[in-house]
């Protein structure tokens, strides 16, 4: 990730997702395949639904991780975290009014792989919350934390304030 800071802030980045993020969810389907199978005699309403998602998060996963298909783009103008045929969310800096480590799911369930990246900002003039879970981009979300705050920091404007990273 070479970044060099020129007046006008950092250069815009790209980070691809990480091709290792692919096994998480290959894990996700042979368990719930697994399950659907032994299920089938008893149950065979819920099999067939446990198939039907399975065969939809393969997809996903082959749609999302297909070389360059979904990436996080910083530039001094703001965020975008899309895929190469649409944009799941973008944010300028002016509208995000936080970036905060937290836990998806439960507050009890914290653990290391669970952290993730919440970006809170204005949308029609409406608070909207988004998430990025670093660990599709191959990055701890430590880094991740630091690296979004870089570009934020560079991009607004003196006396302009946000309130800092929290843990949530």
């Amino acid at each position: 990730m070479a970044e060099e800071a020129t007046q006008a802030g950092p250069k815009p980045l790209v980070i691809q997702a990480h091709k290792d993020s692919v096994a998480l969810g290959g894990v996700a389907v042979v368990v719930i395949l697994f399950a659907s199978f032994t299920i089938f005699r008893e149950r065979p309403i819920t099999a067939l639904f446990g198939f039907a998602v399975a065969a939809l998060m393969l997809l996903g996963i082959f749609g999302f991780f297909h070389k360059g298909s979904l990436y996080l783009e910083l530039t001094s103008d703001g965020l975008s975290y899309r895929t190469r045929k649409s944009e799941i969310f973008s944010a300028s800096w002016r509208d995000i009014t936080q970036i905060r480590l937290g836990w998806i799911g439960f507050e009890m369930m914290r653990t290391k792989g669970n952290r993730t990246l919440f970006i809170d900002y204005q949308r029609n003039g409406r608070p909207t919350t988004r998430q990025i879970y670093p660990g599709l981009f191959g990055m701890n979300p430590d880094d991740m934390l630091k690296l979004v705050m870089r570009y934020r920091t560079a991009a607004v404007p003196e006396g302009t304030s946000m309130p800092p990273p929290v843990e949530k």
